[in-house]
């Protein structure tokens, strides 16, 4: 089965959806709302934005060619763009994400190729996405006190039987983002 995430490629079996929940799809609104309503705080791009390091669980940097996980991102809140039919358009709640690494210039390639952002999916999930649009990752997080907890797929949608996808397991810790100068 391949899920779409509203833009770029689909990832295979990463999100998916037993076919009895299927049919119910169109309640997931109706839900969610009703889970907000029920006293779940819902989570505001406000309160997500900042700088936080990402890595493996056990203390490792997300791969990445270029050393983007290395340092730490800021999750922003300045719209970007995202692939579309008609081309680059902006999209609400789609937002920035920049390394604060130092990336060599050997490795730029890597960062320019990519295109990244978050967004909030539901109540309480950020995912976060780095993609070429064939290749990339897609890291869904859940709150975990001040900080985020949750997986990293890893996905190529080039045919060939000998990638399997991967997943790791992530924590994004919040740090203090280094003043604008």
């Amino acid at each position: 089965m391949r899920v779409s995430l509203g833009r770029g490629p689909a990832i295979k079996e990463l999100f998916v959806i037993p076919r009895q929940l299927r049919c119910r799809a169109t309640l997931l609104p109706l839900v969610a709302a009703a889970c907000h309503q029920g006293g779940q705080r819902s989570l505001l791009a406000a309160h997500v934005a900042g700088c936080y390091q990402f890595a493996q669980l056990d203390g490792r940097p997300l791969r990445s060619a270029s050393g983007f996980w290395m340092a730490p991102v800021r999750l922003d809140t300045t719209l970007v763009p995202v692939d579309s039919d008609n081309g680059y358009t902006v999209r609400a709640g789609y937002y920035s994400v920049t390394t604060l690494a130092r990336i060599p210039a050997t490795a730029a390639i890597d960062t320019a190729i990519f295109r990244t952002g978050w967004e909030i999916l539901l109540l309480d999930t950020v995912l976060v996405t780095r993609s070429t649009g064939l290749a990339g990752q897609a890291i869904r997080l859940q709150p975990r006190a001040r900080d985020f907890a949750g997986v990293a797929f890893w996905f190529n949608d080039v045919v060939d039987s000998t990638r399997q996808p991967q997943l790791d397991s992530v924590l994004a810790k919040r740090v203090s983002c280094p003043h604008d100068t």
